[in-house]
């Protein structure tokens, strides 16, 4: 049996004002990333996240406007003043997060700290893809405040077009820059073969571990022929040696996926 909930008297309000008809696959995207944003919001912060079920609803729609609605409901077990301020600190979090990426005014060092704490790159694909209606509208703006039952909407974040597409490039430019290989060089590291191929010249197949790294068996390539030879020509198999090496390690979104060995320093054997 499902435990009883009540929805909120705290809710979310985004009021799109178009000047164009919007589509409804770019309005309906929007939303899900909204909704995705806030849902991680709660999810990463230990202190919301205790059961709490979010819904989107489309408030109004009038000419020149569209009004969403997110709403949280709440465990009737667990006290209201947990939540009371759950849309606020999104809203902020939101703000600063797009602010920061437009160099816009108005945020301070902590909530941008608090932000960039929490913001990972899915974030930033669900704050792009946010955005998508009014960029495509160049007359419109956005604005995303919260709303008490009892008291008047407090507007947040405002965004006019040129402004959101700002955001959307220079968040895809920071997204673009966690995709691009990062080179890391590490001094005298034990390294142990996982596959080797006994031929200086074949440097595919080849995969060996490196643990203070990773524990994963990453492709293993050499800087010269003759040093892949001093560590696969022995008269002992060299999969029941360790070897302290010299490398340069390739990382792909922060994952090593290749290791250049670069000097042979000594080996022994595993126990």
């Amino acid at each position: 049996m499902a435990n009883p909930t009540t929805m909120s008297d705290t809710r979310l309000i985004v009021e799109i004002k178009n000047t164009q008809p919007v589509e409804l696959v770019d309005y309906s995207q929007s939303m899900l990333a909204l909704s995705s944003l806030y849902t991680r919001f709660i999810d990463k912060n230990p202190l919301l996240d205790a059961g709490v079920e979010s819904r989107l609803f489309i408030k109004e729609i009038r000419p020149g406007s569209i009004v969403t609605e997110i709403a949280d409901y709440l465990p009737l077990a667990l006290p209201f003043i947990e939540y009371t301020n759950s849309m606020v600190d999104f809203a902020t979090n939101l703000k600063a997060l797009y602010y920061l990426y437009i160099g816009k005014p108005g945020i301070n060092e902590e909530d941008v700290s608090r932000a960039l704490a929490s913001t990972d790159i899915v974030d930033l694909k669900n704050a792009q893809k946010f955005l998508e209606p009014i960029v495509k509208d160049t007359g419109s703006q956005i604005n995303v405040g919260v709303i008490n039952i009892n008291a008047p909407m407090t507007v947040i974040l405002n965004l006019n077009s040129l402004e959101a597409n700002a955001a959307q490039n220079s968040i895809q430019r920071e997204i673009e820059a966690t995709k691009q290989p990062q080179q890391n060089y590490f001094d005298r590291q034990v390294f142990t073969w996982h596959v080797a191929k006994n031929d200086a010249k074949s440097q595919s197949g080849d995969k060996g571990i490196i643990s203070n790294i990773s524990d994963r068996a990453v492709k293993v390539v050499f800087a010269s022929e003759a040093l892949k030879s001093s560590m696969l020509s022995m008269s002992e198999n060299p999969l029941t040696k360790a070897f302290v090496v010299d490398v340069e390690v390739t990382y792909l979104s922060e994952k090593p996926i290749a290791y250049k060995i670069l000097f042979l320093h000594e080996y022994f054997n595993i126990d």
